[in-house]
């Protein structure tokens, strides 16, 4: 609350009605704290944070005249109220293991891995919780107990230029061997301190926001830069209101439940700053695209913050090509997107569920390495974590996927692209720049030569709202095979056509 106040006095452009708003629930909860008669010990806490809300709203609603930010105005630092209490510690003992300090999960450092998932002559994927094969880098091995596990890959950290940047901030949860461990795999995120429930719609807007930032270069913008910055604040009010609220819940608690108090109580200002939060930077995203506010930019044509599912995973949209796809189809003219299918892989893709996966979901899905070009310095640049496409001709020759109107991809929000080839870099100290690299709808369609490349994560959905318009086999056996592959799954049509007319 005093950093936002702060912000904007120093800033000199006044205190948004948001956070005035926010400063009301904080001061009224207070007033009903002291109506209700605290105690000695509660009177002198609730005296402290008294003094400061009353220092913050004399910059909020001035009495008189104020001294500048630059002149004593700012507001004093709202430091935490502290006492002197005896109380009763428990000493233990360390046992022969190490042991993880009181209130965390007990971790292990080890060389990185990567699953060693199977796939079955059926097609489907299984593994049995155990094999891994190496991986460059280090990553956790977390204990969540009774049989559940997690593996995470940090960003940084130990042996962090030799790691594959493609596993950089990966997380995985592993659950004891049988179904229907999904509800509680959920739940175990709270162990981590991740949201640990289904996905609600303001989640899902808060994401499609963040997403379209990003892919639309909206960063940049001084209004989405600060509202950004003003959500970080709302949250850490709400922490605090749910402080004063719930103190009184943590007298007796032990260390562990300390900890597990604490985060609970951020994992609930999370949820209930998110309104505040997606409001505030659709304010600022709208206005930034010219809408005259959020609302207008919630009813425009493009707009919808809901996910699709694809190939097992999520995709967003990027509402300035749902808005208009034949506008941003026209670029492209007589081009559309194409990819080549390597060796002789393009019936086994059908029979493997039909989705164009990238190498780390490949490793996943249990397929083997050795079926995508540079995948090894794809793992160390990042572009691992994608499939790649190139802007082009319809194919006269197979194995190749064609895509004749783009914007069935580009409407995706999570592409990046290079106008030559940088094996998808993510990261610039990989050996492979990442310079020139753009999200532009235009800067794509303006792409010629045979070294473009367009990245798309985690892969595509061959048999879904993704599909391609053409599948140009290598001969006709593959053809007839690739036929005799998806007949036997059931698929009739693909993207609206006839599976004969699409696959040549």
């Amino acid at each position: 609350m005093a950093k936002s106040v702060n912000h904007h006095l120093k800033a000199g452009d006044g205190v948004p009605d948001h956070t005035k708003a926010a400063f009301a629930a904080v001061s009224a909860k207070l007033d009903g704290l002291e109506a209700d008669g605290p105690g000695e010990a509660d009177k002198a806490m609730l005296a402290h944070y008294q003094a400061s809300a009353q220092a913050i709203a004399a910059r909020i609603t001035p009495a008189g005249p104020q001294p500048t930010y630059d002149q004593g105005g700012k507001v004093p630092l709202v430091k935490p109220y502290e006492a002197k209490a005896t109380v009763t510690v428990t000493e233990y003992v360390p046992g022969p293991a190490p042991e993880a300090p009181e209130g965390l999960l007990a971790a292990k450092l080890r060389t990185a891995t990567r699953i060693g998932a199977a796939v079955g002559p059926d097609g489907a994927t299984s593994w049995d919780g155990k094999a891994r094969s190496a991986a460059n880098g280090k990553e956790y091995a977390i204990d969540l107990g009774d049989g559940y596990s997690a593996v995470y890959r940090p960003y940084a950290g130990a042996d962090a230029k030799s790691a594959d940047y493609s596993q950089r901030g990966s997380l995985e949860l592993v659950a004891p061997q049988g179904a229907g461990h999904g509800p509680e795999l959920v739940h175990r995120l709270g162990q981590l301190n991740l949201v640990n429930r289904p996905m609600t719609a303001a989640e899902g807007e808060w994401a499609y926001l963040r997403r379209n930032v990003e892919a639309q270069g909206l960063e940049t913008k001084a209004g989405v830069k600060q509202a950004l910055a003003e959500a970080d604040g709302l949250e850490d009010a709400t922490t605090e209101l749910l402080v004063a609220e719930r103190a009184h819940e943590a007298i007796g608690m032990s260390q562990p439940e300390l900890v597990r108090f604490a985060k609970q109580l951020r994992l609930e200002a999370e949820a209930k700053a998110l309104p505040a939060k997606v409001g505030l930077v659709r304010d600022a995203v709208a206005k930034a695209c010219g809408f005259a506010d959020g609302t207008a930019l919630a009813a425009s044509a493009g707009y919808d913050p809901t996910p699709r599912a694809s190939g097992g995973w999520l995709v967003w949209g990027r509402f300035d090509v749902d808005a208009d796809r034949a506008a941003a189809r026209a670029p492209f003219g007589a081009k559309g997107l194409t990819h080549r299918v390597t060796g002789g892989n393009m019936v086994e893709l059908f029979r493997n569920g039909g989705v164009l996966a990238s190498t780390e979901r490949r490793r996943v899905m249990g397929i083997p390495g050795g079926k995508g070009m540079s995948e090894a310095a794809d793992m160390k640049s990042g572009g691992a974590k994608s499939v790649f496409l190139r802007v082009g001709g319809s194919p006269s020759q197979g194995p190749t996927l064609y895509w004749d109107d783009s914007s069935t991809l580009l409407r995706r929000s999570d592409w990046y692209a290079y106008g030559t080839d940088h094996f998808g870099s993510l990261d610039p100290t990989s050996g492979h720049s990442t310079s020139g690299q753009t999200r532009s709808v235009a800067k794509v369609a303006a792409f010629n030569g045979g070294s473009n490349e367009v990245m798309f994560k985690h892969g595509i959905d061959l048999l879904g709202d993704e599909a391609p318009s053409l599948i140009r086999c290598s001969s006709a056996a593959q053809r007839k095979e690739v036929l005799a592959v998806l007949a036997a799954k059931g698929v009739t049509h693909i993207g609206g056509k006839a599976v004969g007319e699409v696959v040549k």
